[in-house]
């Protein structure tokens, strides 16, 4: 049954009037299921009166509209007594007679003091409209009693939806705890994350600084070594220079001056060889910044192996100007004891 909308808006207000005047959910309830049906016409139910009062569980208005519809078949039940027929035709045929009775007492209570002369008539409508009931009574209490199967069928039905809804709220609920629980794990692991990315940004970093730090000391290392190989090679051209110059003066000691060139020249190959070494090692320190950690450490190594070198190389090269000191300031002399030796 469709209900006009001025209709609905009434029925809401009227609503709202009861929910003031009774707090009590059955209370209410009540009251709505007799403003429906006897100010409206509109029949209660119970999907109706939840829409309309939002209170409580589904169980509140069913147990509402029952005891509703309880007492309406109390206060209008008239009891026909005979021997053969069973207490349920007893009762509905009571029930039907008394609908029928209220109608018609309402209608003749109505007319009665401007139609007092219709009376008889309407008595005997009334009585014909009984006597039609009671030929169609039968086959209404088939129905009600089909109605009454059908209503207990339906009751069992939604007691099991109940149970269903009961325990799907249950898993609900502990889903819901669970997908709770995950998100706060979830949270903490984002946490952790975003440290551990701060820790390894600040390790690279760390790196990054280290690597630039140990190119330049690097770097450095290479300019001094450059400037000493420098040094060493104007060292070498020189006493090449004064060799060539005491050759003339020193046959005997010339090969042996010129096995020394070729000794100095051969370190000075190593040096050279070892240079190169050192910058291969650079360039691939530069390209691989992942592995900065172990490319410094092995830069170290070949920084330490280079220092070395050098000191050997500064040792002999001290030691080759010793001698051309020595040579230059004795020339006769550094002949004779290299011609001795």
């Amino acid at each position: 049954m469709t209900i006009p909308h001025q209709t609905e808006v009434d029925i809401t207000q009227d609503v709202e009037a009861l929910r003031e005047r009774f707090t009590r959910t059955q209370e209410l309830y009540r009251e709505v299921s007799a403003l429906l049906f006897f100010r409206y016409g509109v029949t209660p139910t119970a999907n109706k009166l939840y829409q309309l009062v939002r209170k409580g569980s589904m169980s509140a208005p069913t147990d509402a509209l029952n005891k509703f519809w309880a007492d309406i078949r109390e206060k209008s039940r008239t009891r026909i007594e005979h021997p053969d027929l069973p207490d349920t035709l007893k009762t509905a045929a009571g029930e039907l007679v008394a609908q029928l009775w209220t109608k018609a007492q309402g209608a003749a209570d109505e007319s009665l003091n401007t139609y007092q002369s219709e009376a008889d008539d309407r008595v005997q409508i009334a009585n014909a409209l009984v006597a039609k009931s009671e030929t169609k009574l039968e086959s209404k209490i088939q129905e009600l009693q089909n109605a009454n199967s059908q209503l207990e069928a339906a009751s069992k039905t939604i007691n099991t939806l109940r149970e269903e809804i009961a325990m799907a709220g249950t898993t609900n609920d502990s889903l819901n705890a669970s997908l709770e629980q995950s998100e706060m794990e979830n949270g903490l692991l984002k946490q952790k994350i975003e440290a551990l990315r701060i820790e390894f940004a600040l390790e690279v970093e760390k790196l990054r600084e280290a690597l630039e730090i140990a190119e330049k000391r690097f770097q450095a290392n290479e300019k001094r070594i450059l400037l000493d190989l420098d040094r060493e090679r104007m060292a070498v051209v020189r006493l090449n220079k004064e060799l060539d110059t005491s050759i003339s003066s020193a046959l005997r000691s010339g090969e042996k001056h010129k096995d020394e060139i070729l000794e100095l020249h051969q370190a000075l190959g190593d040096c050279r060889h070892q240079n190169g070494h050192l910058t291969e090692a650079l360039q691939s320190k530069a390209a691989s910044l992942e592995h900065a950690e172990f490319e410094i450490n092995r830069m170290r190594i070949d920084l330490k192996k280079s220092s070395e070198n050098v000191a050997l190389v500064r040792k002999e090269s001290g030691r080759l100007r010793k001698k051309l000191e020595t040579i230059q300031k004795n020339p006769k002399k550094s002949t004779r004891a290299i011609a001795m030796k």
